[in-house]
């Protein structure tokens, strides 16, 4: 008797993978513009590897994503996840900012059923596109056993990564994601899946956040340190946001004027975080972000505001997390 397919729910918001533009061409294309019936009418064999269903949530570039095309996510998710049918999840998104989905999702949803992110580096239109793999690799992965309860999941260029961890580190080249010095957590050869490490920090039915019922996040600020730049953006920053990323030089090195001006803050009881420009390490200064990268402290950061301004139990989330 053959082998019954699982089912997996294709959430489609638009970027690059989506992208049409002059024929052959890697630039001047436009996101967000093919439907995601048209992408999967161009991988049939999809069909002898999942049943597959697809919902377009959005059709966007992904510099246009906002609060309220991650909820659309988590409430589809969660609308469909208690079915018994469905057996994953595999959501197409932008690169630009994929790894801030990765992680919002990573946080906030409730499933151990597996999700996945993908997109493409070249639009649809270019010759050797990338994005059919990626979604058929995508695909793949959410059937994988291996995939349940191991977080919300990036599969780019024959690689999984944690969305913790994850982050773009090329403009232009199609392996255009990596973890750093962690590296990536399995591999996708030949349509075989190989998982070799997991994430041991808490995620989606382990974490503290849920955002059911918000129609906002709190708004957290960044503040960029550089030399001779002027410190006064940050008592302003902090009059406009709820929170502030302080992204900081090396291990949390920053000017006197800088650390000055934060300490005026830190005494006003406002909530800070104190990240990294550079690409991997975590940081030892007080008030950290442990190893997230400053668009990721912002999403955790965010986050814990909806919990609490106590700066003690933010440092504790973050170093949690």
């Amino acid at each position: 008797m053959k082998k019954k397919l699982k089912h997996i729910l294709i959430l489609a918001t638009g970027g690059t993978i989506a992208g049409s533009g002059p024929e052959g061409n890697t630039t001047g294309y436009q996101a967000g513009v093919i439907s995601i019936d048209e992408i999967l009418a161009d991988i049939p064999n999809l069909k002898e590897t999942a049943r597959i269903s697809a919902i377009q949530i959005s059709n966007l570039n992904s510099d246009d994503i906002t609060f309220n095309e991650w909820k659309k996510l988590v409430d589809a998710i969660h609308e469909h996840n208690d079915d018994p049918d469905m057996d994953g999840f595999v959501i197409t998104h932008g690169t630009d900012t994929l790894e801030e989905t990765a992680m919002f999702l990573n946080l906030t949803l409730k499933t151990t059923k597996p999700v996945i992110l993908t997109g493409s580096m070249k639009p649809a239109t270019a010759i050797s596109a990338d994005g059919p793999l990626n979604l058929y690799d995508s695909v793949v992965v959410a059937t994988h056993e291996d995939a349940i309860n191991k977080g919300v999941l990036v599969v780019f260029d024959n690689a999984i990564y944690c969305a913790r961890d994850v982050k773009k580190i090329s403009t232009f080249q199609t392996d255009a994601f990596g973890s750093g010095k962690f590296g990536a957590i399995g591999f996708i050869r030949d349509h075989k899946v190989d998982f070799y490490l997991m994430t041991t920090k808490p995620h989606t039915i382990h974490s503290d956040f849920d955002i059911t019922g918000l129609d906002r996040l709190p708004s957290v600020g960044m503040a960029y340190f550089t030399i001779d730049s002027d410190p006064s953006i940050l008592p302003y920053l902090a009059s406009q946001h709820d929170g502030l990323v302080i992204v900081t030089a090396g291990d949390g090195q920053l000017s006197k004027h800088w650390l000055d001006a934060i300490n005026v803050l830190l005494a006003q009881e406002y909530p800070l975080i104190l990240s990294t420009r550079v690409f991997t390490g975590n940081i030892s200064a007080q008030n950290n972000a442990n190893t997230f990268n400053p668009q990721k402290s912002r999403i955790l950061l965010q986050l814990a505001l909806t919990k609490t301004k106590d700066q003690k139990i933010i440092n504790r989330y973050f170093s949690t997390y």
